[in-house]
């Protein structure tokens, strides 16, 4: 599978989503690749989310909202693994998680030089977003209460999202903004 970003995709501030949505596509993708650990991730997950009183049946109830609001038929069961990919909304941004998975990225490769200036030019551009979305939140309630997780927890998260990712291997493909094939992430919610 491919993830292709739409580069203009928003939520309802007209905030750019880019980021957002790639954190999320990421937990879809390592659900094919990796349904082992992405479990795993699920677990401890909910645990934190029950730990600090979050409710996940009402961040469902939110997910089957707004796929009604959209006319978009959707299940409980699927409602749920959105509310799961949601809470990685700002896992690129929030944590290591981006720069790690450009590292192993570049040592997995056999052109070294090439993969270093991107693992370089990858840093340097979540360092960006991260200055630029530093005070942008995402519209869903499961990022809205991972973001109130201690860090432990959070850097627990962290470890096991690279680790499912880089597990669900050539199950992603390629990572394209919009100028190739693949699924197409267009976010714009009013």
């Amino acid at each position: 599978d491919e993830i292709w970003l739409n580069l203009n995709a928003t939520n309802k501030s007209r905030k750019s989503m880019m980021a957002f949505a790639l954190g999320h596509e990421l937990v879809h993708r390592a659900k094919k690749g990796s349904p082992g650990k992405h479990q795993a991730f699920t677990e401890f997950l909910m645990k934190e989310y029950g730990k600090n009183g979050a409710s996940v049946e009402t961040m469902i109830a939110q997910e089957l909202k707004a796929a009604r609001d959209y006319g978009i038929k959707m299940t409980e069961e699927q409602a749920f693994e959105e509310v799961v990919c949601d809470a990685c909304e700002r896992m690129l941004l929030d944590t290591d998680a981006g720069k790690r998975l450009a590292e192993f990225g570049a040592q997995s490769r056999e052109n070294k030089s090439f993969l270093e200036d991107l693992k370089r030019w990858i840093s340097e551009f979540l360092d960006k977003l991260r200055s630029i979305f530093q005070d942008v939140d995402p519209d869903s309630l499961a990022a809205q209460e991972f973001a109130k997780f201690d860090a432990t927890a959070k850097q627990i998260l962290a470890d096991m999202y690279v680790d499912m990712t880089i597990d669900a291997g050539d199950k992603l493909s390629t990572i394209q903004s919009a100028f190739g094939k693949g699924t197409v992430v267009e976010v714009t919610t009013s």
